[in-house]
């Protein structure tokens, strides 16, 4: 059986977009936006015996991005509270260890790859919560 050459180029063209569409599908990389929030709760809380604290949430649409994450407390220029690593709902608490120093602070988690390979790169984009004060 011989095949035209119309037939062939139309067999070649084919298999040439199918192999272009498989690998455009394939290969891809995508971002996930995160936001974190914080709160402050002073040592008159019951729950928490041992002095002031601050929690909040890391939230996402995806799940992935709420658990396992590395929260870090900041004072504005005052540096580090301190850090701790969200549950599986997203919630983080940092304990103060006694009063909290009044000032401005913050909450921020950092990015977090989810998925790495050759065809895949999905991440977690990181986020900084509002400024609060301490009286």
């Amino acid at each position: 059986m011989k095949l035209s050459r119309a037939a062939i180029y139309a067999v070649v063209a084919m298999l040439v977009v199918g192999a272009v569409g498989a690998g455009i599908a394939t290969a891809h990389k995508k971002k996930f936006k995160s936001t974190v929030t914080i709160a402050w709760h002073d040592n008159d809380d019951p729950y928490y015996e041992e002095g002031d604290h601050f929690d909040g949430d890391v939230d996402s649409k995806k799940k992935k991005c709420r658990k396992n994450r590395k929260v870090t407390v900041k004072r504005v220029g005052g540096g580090v509270v301190g850090k701790d690593q969200t549950n599986n709902q997203g919630h983080y608490v940092v304990q103060v260890g006694g009063e909290a120093a009044p000032g401005d602070y913050f909450a921020k988690v950092k990015k977090k790859k989810i998925k790495k390979n050759k065809n895949h790169k999905h991440v977690c984009k990181k986020a900084k919560s509002n400024t609060i004060s301490v009286p």
